[in-house]
């Protein structure tokens, strides 16, 4: 396309005129003006945009300026040393040191023992449909605690029998917390005086060295304990509705059951009210803004790109800045997984969203990199998503390179939803869109979010319930999103997903619950949201266009104690 390479709508011929035979004419004489080296130039056929992404970037060159907002922490939780998906997590953590420690690399001795405890923590973070990933977790620990014994025994480092322990304590967590929720539900005593029993040999094996059959017993107990409880999607369904009574201005959630949306989703309240006219319901197919749940939808995009180029969330982010950004000293070595688990620095560095206070940030030097959570980082996915596809904004003058790069962004994650039926923007698009409220309201206008385009990413994303729940179960049960391989790194390395290590809520009784919460306040009001992918097959989308109640819990907590006080005995 010759056109776009000549800007023709500097000459007022609108963002698409290029087709034109005016534009085409203009074009030309450009051409015949033009020194011998600008000649050069415009020979040298300009990159084929995608149509949608020039749509967009058209759009974007006369938006007006929207400010940035700050970040909204999440809120803070202390998390559970000792709660399973951690202390699994950081006995895998430390064989995978110790294996790669100079002088330990290749350790025949080690490396099934290694293999165990990742299997064990890849089980209990892939879930199952009937909680046989608890046993079966506690099965690849006794594993490895075969081997952990002849190392231990042999003199192996001192660190193994912390690692002992840690996995010890894990299958014990496991088997008591199972043993919980069947009570909770009623289970009659007698029918869990077996899997007690186990629990109790399980520690008696412990005490007298023998953790190999300390596991198997936490596992055996565990399996009795999950065999007297079945999942009660409807008890589920009213748990939440029982949750959120008479404390949002309105909200709607979707759950998903075995692959399907169940009962058509639920809402209750009002998406507008009598104050900002024409008064709405609230319904799981209103699409309203998420906040940073929009984090589980960029990363999904971001991971689709990094396997379209044969990288892993390990690969550098350098090269795929665009070509005349400056990088600061040590930031050449960073990984796109330092951005999606929020170990940066970005947050440290005070960084913003938009396309030049990414850029400012980017060149500075790397400094501190301990987790602190921030939008920029998801942010920066947006810029780097247009080299991903081929395109150096930077190289591209007929458009300005933060509306280009928003637009081969928006564009690229558009049409990958749209492939399993969701429509996703960083703006409003309904003709009456969802307003967000204090709680209570008091008859008072709401907030209006405003286009967040050139910010999107960490924000931004308006989606319904529905939608929340389609895009959870593609996920789960399809490769239309990503590939298998590419769900485990997010389940399991947190990208998109918020990390139990920092966010004591995150942490449930039934195994890994993948979720994102996400919270935004202005003065006149307030959205919260959540998505979970829970251990067995079952998921949440929840969205709320107010401020919570006094008495109501994190959305995210509500969805996870609602799922765990779904149990019934059989």
């Amino acid at each position: 396309m010759l056109c776009p390479s000549l800007k023709c709508r500097s000459f007022g011929l609108g963002s698409l005129a290029c087709r034109s035979f005016t534009c085409l004419m203009l074009g030309f004489l450009l051409f015949a003006w033009s020194t011998p080296s600008s000649i050069a130039t415009a020979q040298t056929a300009p990159p084929e945009l995608p149509e949608a992404a020039e749509r967009i970037a058209a759009e974007l060159e006369t938006l007006p300026p929207v400010r940035d907002e700050p970040t909204v922490p999440l809120p803070a939780e202390r998390p559970d040393p000792n709660a399973p998906v951690l202390a699994l997590r950081s006995a895998r953590d430390t064989l995978r040191d110790l294996a790669a420690a100079p002088g330990r690399r290749g350790n025949p001795d080690l490396a099934p023992v290694l293999r165990a405890a990742e299997e064990a923590m890849r089980v209990f973070n892939a879930g199952s449909p009937d909680l046989s990933h608890l046993a079966a977790s506690a099965g690849a620990v006794a594993v490895a605690q075969r081997g952990l014994a002849d190392l231990i025994d042999a003199g192996g480092p001192r660190e193994l029998v912390h690692v002992r322990n840690q996995l010890t304590g894990a299958t014990h967590r496991i088997a008591t917390d199972m043993i919980g929720v069947a009570e909770r539900s009623g289970v009659r005593p007698q029918r869990l005086r077996a899997a007690k029993r186990r629990v109790e040999l399980g520690l008696k094996a412990a005490k007298r060295g023998d953790h190999v059959g300390a596991a198997n017993h936490m596992g055996g107990g565990t399996k009795l304990a999950a065999n007297t409880v079945s999942f009660d999607v409807d008890l589920f369904e009213q748990n939440i509705i029982d949750a959120l009574a008479g404390q949002t201005v309105g909200y709607a959630f979707s759950i998903g059951w075995q692959g399907n949306l169940y009962n058509g989703g639920s809402s209750l309240g009002l998406a507008r009210t009598d104050a900002d006219e024409p008064s709405r319901n609230q319904s799981p197919n209103k699409e309203m803004h998420v906040a940073s749940v929009s984090k589980t939808l960029t990363a999904i995009v971001i991971l689709r790109l990094l396997e379209e180029n044969n990288l892993t969330p390990d690969s550098l982010i350098a090269p795929w800045l665009p070509g005349d950004w400056a990088v600061g000293a040590g930031v050449e070595s960073q990984t796109f997984e330092d951005y999606l688990t929020h170990e940066s620095g970005f947050a440290q560095k005070g960084a913003g969203n938009d396309y030049a206070a990414l850029q400012a940030a980017i060149a500075q030097p790397l400094g501190s990199t301990g987790f602190q959570y921030s939008n920029a980082n998801y942010g920066l996915m947006r810029v780097l998503s247009a080299r991903l596809q081929g395109f150096d904004v930077s190289t591209i003058w007929w458009f300005p390179p933060d509306a280009l790069s928003t637009g081969l962004f928006l564009s690229y994650a558009q049409g990958l939803f749209e492939s399993i039926g969701v429509e996703v923007d960083c703006r409003v698009v309904d003709a009456d869109p969802t307003i967000q409220y204090n709680f209570p309201h008091n008859d008072q206008p709401g907030y209006l979010e405003p286009d967040r385009r050139m910010t999107c990413g960490g924000v931004g994303w308006t989606i319904s319930s529905n939608e929340i729940g389609a895009v959870l179960a593609n996920l789960r049960y399809t490769e239309n999103l990503v590939s298998a391989e590419a769900r485990d790194w997010m389940t399991d390395r947190y990208l998109g997903f918020n990390d139990p290590a920092n966010y004591g809520w995150v942490v449930g009784d039934m195994g890994t619950y993948s979720m994102h919460g996400g919270d935004w306040g202005h003065g006149p009001g307030e959205a919260h949201a959540c998505a979970v992918m829970f251990p067995i097959q079952a998921e949440a989308g929840l969205v709320i266009n107010s401020e919570r109640g006094g008495s109501m819990a994190y959305q995210c907590s509500l969805l996870r104690n609602a799922f765990d006080d779904a149990w019934t005995a059989d």
